[in-house]
């Protein structure tokens, strides 16, 4: 993940669930005014703030049409790609 992180060139951009990867991309160096906000399908996350930062959580529904989205579930992005592909028709992964 540190590669990928260091390679997202876009200057706003949604990050996928609400846990750890967000926390390590600022780790990572990240800015947090770049990430427009934390996209997870847990209903009892989305609405909040992550911890200690001014990021909300939001639903996949709440995307708009070509948002720039990273991903980064291990084994699981090919499932969550599909299931956000559902929801939205054009989104792009970095």
């Amino acid at each position: 993940m540190k590669k990928r992180a260091k390679n997202i060139t876009q200057d706003k951009f949604y990050v996928f669930g609400a846990h750890l990867t967000y926390y390590y991309l600022l780790n990572l160096g990240i800015d947090e005014n770049r990430i427009l906000a934390v996209v997870d399908n847990d209903l009892n996350k989305q609405g909040k703030r992550m911890y200690g930062t001014n990021t909300k959580v939001i639903s996949p529904h709440e995307l708009e049409e070509g948002a720039n989205i990273f991903v980064e579930m291990g084994p699981y992005n090919k499932e969550i790609i599909k299931g956000l592909d559902n929801i939205k028709n054009k989104i792009n992964y970095i």
